[in-house]
């Protein structure tokens, strides 16, 4: 989950359509507290139920915009997303399991993981072909990043 960040603002129009949003799916203030994930729940089913969805960036401003009256706080459900410092290193694990995840989370460590999606159907299926007849005109948001294979 991507923390807070001050600078990201959602545009003025969205931001109205996701108050109206908020209100006419009874999704309060209260409810969300100080839970990030709560927060991050209500964003995507705002999102998900709009025409057009929202881009990753609208995605994280809404979340950031719910967030902010909290952002002072402690969220006991979040993990910082910083190494800790003194941080020399960074391991590379294929295809680890459940308790080298949670070693990893629980010491802040940054890694590489590998193999995750080796079998996974759609690596073969998710042709750009597929892709184009599966989902016609709708907008999806992307991801696109750059790293070795």
């Amino acid at each position: 989950m991507a923390t807070f960040s001050k600078f990201r603002e959602p545009p003025a129009a969205l931001s109205e359509e996701w108050r109206s949003w908020s209100t006419a799916n009874s999704v309060s203030p209260a409810d969300l507290s100080n839970a990030a994930i709560r927060h991050a729940l209500a964003v995507t089913r705002f999102c998900s139920a709009r025409s057009l969805g929202c881009t990753w960036a609208e995605h994280h401003a809404l979340l950031d915009m719910s967030r902010a009256p909290y952002a002072h706080l402690y969220d006991q459900h979040t993990v910082p997303s910083e190494a800790r410092p003194g941080a020399t290193s960074c391991a590379r694990l294929h295809r680890p399991n459940a308790s080298q995840l949670l070693a990893l989370v629980r010491d802040s460590q940054p890694a590489v993981l590998t193999g995750l999606l080796d079998g996974w159907p759609a690596t073969r299926k998710w042709t750009d072909e597929y892709l184009a007849a599966a989902l016609g005109e709708r907008r999806v948001a992307l991801s696109v990043t750059e790293g070795d294979s």
